[in-house]
């Protein structure tokens, strides 16, 4: 996640989801058909219909519409994709002034930015030209939070305002994404287990989350999809599924707050049975409608394409690797590090802190689920992070106190010591564990490893500025992670695309470069109308197109070695291309 150059002077953004949105996004900007999200010239000749959503793409939309007068659709996009994600971190951090307020004094929110400012997966998320989801999930994820900290607290029965309004930014945040169903799981969970504990106006609060809920999927349904697609079943983006599951839930909570008094709820131990066989009704009610819900957003997706892609998405991986325990120390560090003295500090503040004990509680439960999740996959550390600055400033701000007692008359040069020390202590708990995985990083054995040269940015101008290239719109067969940038630069088309509803277009690509038997792979460049094969001597995902030690060679090693089949006319490149291979189909070629 560390950025080590940047893509604005190449024209160019970081990863493939942002050229893949800035197509999807002018697409709907020229032609206007919104319910139409399938991108014609990805999966050639099929099309690929993404499982993205609306709401980003309308921020995107509204953000590059006051510059597209000046610098026309497709610049004004690109140009507003650089600054998007930054404008939304801004707005994140006030997002997290205003959520962490109930838990620090107006001062100590100073300390609380500089220790936002210095979380690794938060600035990747937020980088510039980086026009992707993740920044916005983050903002929402923000203010949900804040909603769910003062329901932590006692509120007055007429105070309907945070449950009501933190439901429908859960809402919208599962509208951006399904991923956004643990966060609303987690909440959910926190005011369940605040009745068992309280009753209080828990139950009140869980039924106002809800209907806040479920009136945004309502709307997201009508919004995102024709009339006739409303009861359509999905499970990688908001469907009727997610009504049902938290309309079960809305079921629970009505039937709980209508017990509110009874004797039967009176004692904790009679709310936890009932709580239970509640729960199970739900699980039951869901799993007999939709019981693939419970496989996860990727159920429908062939098995082969999860695992593989996996394996080559950064933002999957796992941070824990037995073959390498320096490197999973490193990125420990480098990601969650924060959370060796945060931890035991917010076991503490839930211990001694009367007054926010309840809040303090609430991160602690978070914690506990994005820390283990975000040392099995990478992505959930931006959430792990958000949660660990709470804490962490805490313990800041304690330091900061501890080194202020007795501070009362006091001479200048005291003054000036006492405020170096507070720097050096800002400083210190800010950067620490970047400092750390700087140095494991150095006792880290790198091999010889060299940096691959397959800069699609240049490659993918090649493509669409060379003239003999250009004589009509070509069907491109190329690796899976180079297919969204062609889409955006060019006219032409691609196969693959890493995205789970393009099975067919992956298993495509992996069995025609993969290929030891010729006529396979010609088979399927034929019944596809490939017209140019294209790939990259280094790129990173050619370990899913080479054969064992003792097979013959595929596609991807032939090309690689300058043997082609007949079928396929090596086309020149410039020496700026040098890694690159570019092939003609030849019709009517022997094998």
């Amino acid at each position: 996640m560390m950025r080590t150059d940047s893509p604005i002077p190449n024209h160019a953004l970081w990863g493939t989801d942002g050229y893949m949105r800035l197509v999807r996004v002018e697409a709907l900007a020229t032609t206007g058909d919104w319910f139409n999200g399938t991108i014609d010239r990805a999966n050639t000749p099929y099309g690929d219909t993404l499982h993205w959503t609306r709401p980003m793409d309308l921020v995107l939309l509204a953000g590059a519409a006051p510059l597209i007068p000046i610098l026309g659709l497709k610049e004004a996009l690109y140009w507003w994709g650089v600054v998007v994600s930054p404008v939304l971190h801004w707005l994140t951090l006030f997002a997290l002034f205003w959520a962490a307020r109930p838990l620090f004094r107006r001062a100590g929110l100073v300390y609380l930015g500089v220790v936002s400012l210095t979380q690794p997966a938060l600035l990747s998320y937020f980088s510039a030209a980086r026009p992707d989801h993740h920044s916005l999930i983050a903002l929402l994820f923000v203010l949900m939070l804040g909603y769910g900290l003062r329901l932590a607290q006692d509120l007055k029965p007429s105070d309907v305002k945070p449950a009501l309004l933190g439901g429908m930014i859960g809402g919208l945040g599962l509208w951006v994404s399904v991923e956004f169903l643990l966060p609303l799981a987690l909440l959910q969970t926190a005011l369940g287990l605040g009745w068992l504990k309280l009753r209080g106006h828990y139950a009140r609060a869980g039924s106002l989350f809800t209907i806040g809920i479920v009136l945004v999927v309502l709307l997201a349904l009508v919004v995102e999809r024709p009339p006739a697609n409303w009861f359509d079943v999905g499970y990688d983006r908001i469907s009727i599924v997610h009504l049902a599951v938290f309309g079960a839930i809305l079921a629970f909570w009505r039937v709980v707050q209508n017990m509110d008094g009874w004797v039967l709820t009176e004692k904790p131990e009679h709310r936890l049975s009932f709580g239970l066989f509640g729960t199970l009704f739900v699980l039951t009610a869901i799993y007999a409608l939709y019981p693939a819900f419970f496989a996860g957003p990727y159920a429908a997706v062939d098995a082969r394409v999860v695992e593989l892609w996996f394996k080559n998405t950064a933002e999957v991986r796992s941070l824990i690797n037995s073959d390498n325990p320096l490197k999973s120390l490193r990125e420990f560090l480098f990601l969650l590090g924060p959370f060796l003295l945060a931890g035991p500090w917010l076991v503490y503040l839930v211990r001694h802190d009367h007054d926010r004990h309840r809040m303090w509680i609430l991160v602690g439960l978070c914690l506990i689920v994005f820390v283990p999740l975000s040392l099995y996959q990478a992505r959930w550390a931006t959430y792990a992070e958000l949660m660990l600055i709470l804490p962490y400033t805490a313990l800041l701000l304690a330091l900061l106190d501890r080194l202020d007692q007795g501070a009362d008359a006091v001479d200048q040069g005291t003054r000036v010591a006492r405020a170096a020390a507070r720097g050096a202590i800002v400083a210190g708990m800010a950067t620490v564990f970047l400092l750390l995985t700087v140095v494991v990083y150095k006792f880290e054995d790198h091999g010889d490893k060299k940096s691959a040269n397959c800069k699609m940015s240049v490659m993918s101008k090649y493509l669409a500025t060379e003239p003999s290239l250009n004589d009509k719109s070509r069907r491109i067969m190329t690796l899976v992670f180079y297919g969204p940038e062609i889409i955006y630069r060019s006219q032409h088309s691609a196969v693959g695309t890493p995205y789970q509803r393009n099975t067919k277009g992956i298993l495509d690509t992996i069995n025609f470069f993969a290929a030891t038997d010729l006529a396979s792979a010609r088979k399927i460049a034929h019944t596809r109308g490939i017209d140019t094969v294209m790939l990259c001597l280094k790129a990173k995902e050619q370990s899913w197109y080479k054969s064992t030690d003792t097979g013959p060679d595929t596609v991807f090693e032939r090309l690689t070695k300058g043997k082609p089949p007949k079928w396929l006319k090596p086309l020149p490149l410039p020496d700026t291309l040098g890694n690159f291979r570019l092939y003609d189909v030849v019709a009517g070629s022997g094998s």
